[in-house]
């Protein structure tokens, strides 16, 4: 059978290399074997405290890469809608061009007649 010592000893090995629920293991261990001995009892309050630790951190990163994710999200849907807006612009002022150019051409047209009318009435004058 093993002794508290050979525990706690392996329990500050796995505790030094960060393993810490090993280590909790470990000092549980020893306090099987020695119920009131008072270090192995600070030591898994110790790993106690560091896992709430690393379990506040891991939510904490979590919650930063949710909010991350839905600020990317967030700017993409903006993007989105931006060019979106940006083609039904673009689409506007080619219609605009049209109607334009459309205009321009029946204005030519109308002057060309004209232009036409006036050389034939003064064919018709002479």
């Amino acid at each position: 059978m093993q002794n508290t010592k050979t525990f706690i000893d392996k329990g500050n090995d796995l505790f030094t290399s960060k393993e810490l629920t090993a280590a909790k293991e470990a000092y549980e261990r020893a306090l099987d074997v020695k119920p009131n001995e008072k270090y192995p009892n600070q030591r898994i309050k110790r790993i106690n405290e560091l896992l709430a630790d690393q379990e506040t951190e891991a939510q904490e990163a979590l919650e930063n890469a949710d909010a991350e994710t839905k600020e990317k999200d967030r700017l993409a849907e903006f993007e989105r809608e931006k060019q979106l807006k940006e083609a039904a612009a673009d689409e506007e002022k080619r219609k605009l061009e049209k109607e334009l150019a459309d205009k321009e051409r029946f204005l030519a047209e109308e002057r060309r007649k004209k232009e036409v009318g006036r050389r034939t009435q003064k064919k018709f004058i002479k």
